[in-house]
């Protein structure tokens, strides 16, 4: 019998690599916003000092990209090696590489479809972070700026603010789905792709420990690989998602049963991500579902 993959492990491991790109450089890029600030703070008169944020341009955020663009592709391409040992005959089906794009680095080497996805989250995940990091800022920089004349004491309320971001719940949030996002895309790339269905069944949507109503209805239930609800139905389905769909080879099924895609009404309205606790970092990364706002 063919070992279960080891998704979940992949997606908290890629959590944790995607949360340290993004703290790293976010706690830069808010450090230097700060440091502009109070320049300007120290450079005006005192009736002058609430301007000090006007024209403030965050530095630092090509290099952002790069490394979390970076990160994301090493992630992906990752799991498409991985996907394709679960289905060994067709583990040569490149999918639309190119021969050109196997020579260079992995962002490269990845199908079309999965380097948009990439450059989809880039611009909505870093847009939106740059854009709360600036609301803190300025906003504790406004509450602040009259309650003290000490420049050390204004800073590091400041940099207090920007902390609680770059270590909250928002970082965490948008490292957790990006990480279950591109390992999903990935899988999905390669088992859906035409050349690679001949060998598969029918699929399974596996979570050993589901959390959530829709994951919990739908663990350890087959679907056939054509079932149109399919796509709609691939995880990550909610915030902090470690669901993931396994291919069954023809000829593994034997007599389990395939089951067709219908949630309950309790079930699908837990298809979205919590936007409350990240703030809309992942809008754009994922469909909601049917009931989500």
């Amino acid at each position: 019998m063919a070992k279960t993959p080891k998704v979940k492990t992949d997606i908290r491991e890629a959590t944790a690599a995607i949360k340290t790109i993004m703290q790293e450089n976010l706690a830069a890029i808010s450090s230097a916003m700060i440091d502009q600030i109070m320049a300007n703070y120290r450079s005006l008169p005192p009736s002058k000092r609430l301007d000090a944020t006007v024209g403030i341009v965050p530095s630092g955020i090509n290099t952002y990209k790069d490394a979390l663009k970076n990160a994301l592709a090493v992630v992906a391409y990752d799991s498409l090696e991985k996907a394709r040992k679960e289905v060994p005959k067709k583990k040569n089906v490149r999918l639309s590489f190119d021969d050109e794009s196997l020579k260079l680095g992995d962002y490269k080497k990845l199908p079309p479809d999965i380097r948009k996805r990439i450059d989809n989250m880039l611009k909505n995940l870093v847009g939106t972070q740059i854009a709360d990091i600036e609301k803190i800022v300025f906003f504790q920089f406004s509450s602040s700026v009259d309650s003290t004349d000490s420049e050390s004491i204004l800073q590091k309320d400041l940099q207090d603010g920007a902390d609680d971001y770059v270590d909250g719940a928002n970082v965490n949030g948008g490292a957790s789905a990006a990480a279950s996002q591109i390992i999903n895309e990935a899988r999905q790339a390669f088992f859906l792709d035409d050349d690679v269905q001949s060998e598969i069944e029918a699929f399974q949507f596996v979570n050993g420990d589901p959390v959530s109503a829709i994951c919990q209805e739908l663990a350890g239930k087959i679907f056939a690989k054509d079932d149109p609800a399919l796509d709609r139905f691939w995880p990550p389905l909610h915030f902090n998602c470690k669901s993931f769909i396994s291919p069954i080879l023809v000829g593994n099924l034997g007599n389990r049963e395939i089951n067709e895609i219908n949630p309950s009404d309790r079930a699908l309205k837990a298809i979205k991500f919590a936007e409350q606790d990240i703030n809309n970092l992942i809008l754009g990364l994922k469909k909601s579902g049917p009931d989500a706002p």
